[in-house]
């Protein structure tokens, strides 16, 4: 048996959210991912791979 393992380590796979609160619900559509939070909504871009404050939601 043959075990791998990504080491390549590239500081922007890190997110820091300052605050977000409890994550109250989490729900996708075909390019993001919608986290509910006690502060507001945040948004995960898949196509970007990108963390966004969603003012639209929130």
């Amino acid at each position: 048996m043959i075990n791998s393992q990504n080491f390549r380590y590239n500081p922007d796979d890190w997110y820091i959210l300052i605050h977000p609160g409890a994550i109250n619900a989490i729900t996708e559509d075909n390019f993001n991912l919608y986290f509910a939070t006690d502060n507001g909504v945040f948004r995960y871009d898949k196509t970007m791979e990108d963390f966004r404050y969603d003012y639209t939601f929130s």
